[in-house]
């Protein structure tokens, strides 16, 4: 599978909040499915179920050492399969750090407001206008400093993050695929 670095989707709704951020990429990969139509809401079950043990701990990590300077931190991982088997991915719910914004069809936006930062996560879908069973799916993540802190904590969490998207976009795509 092959991940590249892209620019935004052009119909994301990123781009018409007209959002001011210091951060931002965007990661892509094309996949056939059996499925002959995808919607976000299967985006945001792949990406909330689907990541590695690795990135699980390193979010464990993070919660433990963020919480030390007031931000915001996720629930355990025994507490994360529970909220899953009843979460519905409406607007305004919230899984660990992660709270829903916006959906549509196609895009599903999750993020935060912290007092150091603010960041949004754009899971994206575009099925192939040549091949009924085709799909592009991409990850763009935006971010907004609000002070030094904030600055200083995505600097340091930035190496992994690219790491963890590009991880999570294959963990997304092999549920997908099925």
């Amino acid at each position: 599978m092959k991940i590249i670095k892209s620019t935004f989707p052009a119909d994301t709704i990123l781009l018409s909040q007209k959002t001011q951020y210091d951060y931002s990429d965007s990661y892509e990969t094309a996949f056939l499915s059996p499925r002959k139509e995808i919607k976000s809401t299967s985006l945001a079950a792949a990406f909330f179920s689907g990541d590695p043990n690795w990135i699980q701990y390193l979010f464990l990590l993070r919660n433990k050492i963020v919480a030390l300077f007031g931000l915001k931190t996720g629930d355990s991982l025994a507490n994360r399969e529970k909220q899953l088997k009843n979460f519905k991915y409406h607007p305004g719910e919230r899984l660990g750090i992660f709270k829903i914004l916006y959906k549509n069809d196609q895009e599903i936006i999750i993020g935060e407001e912290d007092k150091h930062l603010d960041f949004k996560v754009s899971l994206h879908i575009t099925p192939s206008l040549n091949h009924q069973q085709k799909f592009t799916l991409q990850i763009t993540t935006i971010v907004k400093y609000h002070n030094t802190m904030g600055r200083i904590y995505f600097t340091c969490i930035a190496p992994f993050h690219k790491a963890i998207v590009k991880s999570i976009l294959k963990s997304m795509v092999r549920q997908l695929e099925h």
